[in-house]
């Protein structure tokens, strides 16, 4: 394992989590590997919540997308976008 990103293996009840540099996956673990077409959507949906952001003068750090079962977290940290997926039962990770 990668162990500049070993801290997303503990983050508690996560399945899998995806690390995206410039639009590229370069790294994946449990539910999220090999889902390149997830990292896809999920850069258009930044890009689309990019200018609603900043017209408050603000960008935001972290979003969450819920589903039935499960969640994904999606952290933004200079030039690298985490997205993890967790069970619903978890709580939405604070970033503040």
């Amino acid at each position: 394992m990668d162990s500049s990103f070993a801290f997303l293996s503990r983050i508690p009840d996560q399945t899998g989590y995806m690390v995206i540099s410039d639009g590229a996956v370069i790294k994946s673990e449990g539910d999220l590997t090999n889902h390149d077409s997830l990292a896809s959507n999920i850069m258009k949906i930044l890009r689309i919540g990019a200018p609603l952001t900043s017209s408050v003068g603000e960008s935001f750090e972290s979003l969450t997308i819920a589903f039935s079962d499960y969640f994904f977290t999606i952290s933004l940290s200079g030039p690298l976008t985490f997205i993890v997926k967790r069970k619903l039962a978890a709580t939405p990770i604070e970033t503040k």
